[in-house]
């Protein structure tokens, strides 16, 4: 697979905000993103048809549920065009649990939460055999600052808990923008139904928990996707709303 998911896989650019952080440097808006109902709340309550996570409405001071900030980086960065796709499954949608993740950005540096246009979103992760990174792909966010990948819920690696790497650049074909690269985690009473089934049942389930795992633990779990069954699309739908902080690029 391209390499920008090899030995870096791991490796963490800017950083996730606590709680206690995110009060402090964005004031009254932060609280509300702190004690809000996030949208994915309200979507890990549709137990029987989850909504549209890309064009559903949201309002931004109860809907963040991340809020990280960048690292500021030189450019312009080639965007590959084989990897600008919205389905990931290469095909493969009869060999696990398909999941549909809708992310949206927002820049939040002013205090208030404006969609981030044109950013480019990359995704990989393992498919449901435990093989690593061939399931790969990246979008640019659109006027609402989102983007919706369709790919299989990730089976898991050995030593880690189960996760989704994610790259962000706030402005890829510019001189200089930002950028973000962690790993997205799952409710663990959801993986534990999924892995219930086919063909994740052959592997059980993960060996490290999300407690467990060191990545996990520096986000706070605040990069973590609840998703809900989804009896339009099939498979399972999840939403995430990330908050970036950012300079002047």
């Amino acid at each position: 697979m391209p390499e920008s998911s090899h030995s870096s896989d791991d490796q963490t650019i800017g950083r996730v905000l606590s709680r206690r952080e995110i009060l402090a440097r964005l004031g009254g808006i932060g609280a509300a993103l702190v004690i809000g109902t996030s949208f994915t709340d309200i979507l890990n309550e549709a137990t029987s048809e989850a909504p549209d996570p890309v064009h559903a409405p949201t309002t931004i001071g109860s809907a963040v549920i991340g809020v990280v900030e960048p690292q500021a980086i030189n450019g312009p960065f080639r965007i590959e065009r084989a990897l600008q796709r919205s389905d990931i499954t290469d095909g493969r949608h009869k060999e696990g649990v398909l999941l549909h993740l809708g992310i949206k950005l927002f820049d939040v540096s002013s205090g208030m939460g404006y969609p981030l246009e044109g950013a480019q979103i990359e995704m990989w992760h393992a498919d449901p055999n435990g093989l690593e990174g061939n399931l790969h792909g990246a979008q640019l966010t659109d006027a609402e600052g989102a983007a919706l990948f369709t790919t299989l819920y990730p089976g898991w690696t050995a030593g880690r808990a189960v996760h989704l790497h994610f790259r962000i650049r706030t402005h890829p074909t510019h001189t200089f923008g930002y950028e973000m690269q962690s790993q997205f985690f799952f409710d663990e009473t959801v993986t534990t139904k999924i892995y219930s089934q086919p063909p994740y049942r052959a592997r059980g389930l993960s060996d490290v928990t999300n407690d467990d795992d060191s990545v996990f633990q520096a986000s706070g779990g605040l990069l973590t996707l609840l998703p809900a069954p989804d009896n339009r699309h099939g498979g399972y739908t999840a939403m995430i709303e990330i908050g970036l902080l950012l300079g002047e690029a």
